[in-house]
C-alpha cells in the first residue's frame, strides 16, 4: 500500500505506476494538522521493483495529470535457505534412525546479521530436531546448516509411527521471521 498526500484529488481520480492504472481508494483520507486529501493505491507485487513513476489524473473537464514523482522500491532484506549442492529435502528412514539435511543460508537483497535457525511447528510423535548452528553470521557468502532430526523406534516410550511428514526449517533475526523451508520426512 502507498498513500499519496496532495490537494484536489477527487473521487474519480486515478493513479497511474508507469503508465499502468492502479486500483485506488479515497480522496477522503485527513489528519490533524494536513489540511490535504490522499488517495491510498495498491501496489500489485509485480510492479514494486525498481525506480517507477507515480502520477495521479483528474478526468475532464479541469482535470490533468498531476505533477511525477519517482519512487525508489528496495527489496526486504531477508535470509533465503536453499539446499546444499547435491542434496535433498526429502529422506527416508526407519523408526529409530535420524536423517540430516544439508542447507545453506545466505543473504538475499544486502540482508547481513546474525540469523537464528530453528525447526517450525509441531514436531511428529517421537521426533526431536537439532539446528547446527542455531545461530550464524549471514553476510557475503553462504552458511551451512545441518539438520538433524531423529526419530524413536519401537522400543521407545513413544516410538514415531511410520507416515510422511513435512518439517520445516525457520529462520529470524529474533525479531523479524522469514520463508520457513520444507523438509520431508518418510519414516518407515
Amino acid at each position: 500500500m502507498l498513500t499519496l498526500f496532495g490537494a484536489g484529488f477527487l473521487g474519480a481520480s486515478t493513479v497511474l505506476w508507469d503508465g499502468q492504472k492502479v486500483t485506488s481508494y479515497g480522496p477522503g483520507l485527513t489528519g490533524p494538522g494536513l489540511g490535504q486529501g490522499a488517495i491510498t493505491v495498491v501496489v500489485p507485487a509485480n510492479l514494486t521493483a525498481g525506480t517507477t513513476t507515480v502520477d495521479v489524473v483528474n478526468p475532464a473537464p479541469g482535470g490533468g495529470t498531476s505533477n511525477s514523482i519517482k519512487i525508489s522500491i528496495v527489496a526486504e532484506p531477508k535470509i533465503a535457505i536453499t539446499l546444499a549442492p547435491g542434496h535433498s529435502d526429502t529422506a527416508t528412514v526407519t523408526a529409530g534412525q535420524a536423517a540430516t539435511y544439508s542447507l545453506l543460508a545466505s543473504s538475499e537483497s544486502g540482508f547481513t546479521g546474525v540469523g537464528l535457525f530453528s525447526c517450525a511447528g509441531k514436531l511428529p510423535i517421537g521426533v526431536s530436531c537439532v539446528v547446527n548452528p542455531p545461530k550464524a553470521s549471514i553476510g557475503a557468502k553462504p552458511v551451512s546448516i545441518a539438520v538433524t532430526v531423529k526419530t524413536s523406534g519401537a522400543g521407545a516410550e513413544t516410538p514415531t509411527p511410520a507416515g510422511t511428514y513435512t518439517l520445516d526449517l525457520l529462520p529470524s533475526t529474533g525479531t523479524v521471521t522469514f520463508s520457513e523451508f520444507p523438509m520431508m520426512l518418510i519414516v518407515k
